[in-house]
């Protein structure tokens, strides 16, 4: 059973809060100006522009999982498939995709060993 906090006890729990927050808001205030930067209009388009490609070259540097799965051998693929489950519920995948390359691999590796005629 959750014990829930009494409102007494809540009470006392803000005021330690406060009580912290009222012996460090002075040292805050007195560091807060250096802390904080104006920028003019220039220094924040360069900045700007700096974070975009920044951005950029993050997401052109992550692999599409897709991509990633398309490059698997089919077997293995497919044995991945079977063994995953999905997050919220633990059952298992619905459907089972390959590549149009991973069914022509998977085509003859059967077909090389005499299980497709």
């Amino acid at each position: 059973m959750t014990k829930y906090p009494t409102d007494e006890e809540l009470a006392a729990a803000v005021e330690k809060i406060t009580a912290a927050v009222r012996e460090v808001i002075a040292d805050f205030k007195a560091a807060a100006p250096s802390l904080v930067q104006s920028l003019s209009d220039d220094e924040w388009t360069k900045l700007k522009a700096d974070e975009d490609r920044r951005r950029a070259e993050r997401v052109a540097e992550r692999e599409d999982l897709h991509e990633v799965a398309a490059r698997l051998p089919a077997l293995t693929k497919i044995a991945g498939d079977l063994e995953y489950r999905l997050p919220g519920s633990g059952r298992p995948l619905a459907n089972i995709a390959l590549t149009r390359q991973q069914c022509i691999d998977l085509l003859a590796r059967l077909t090389a060993k005499g299980d497709v005629p």
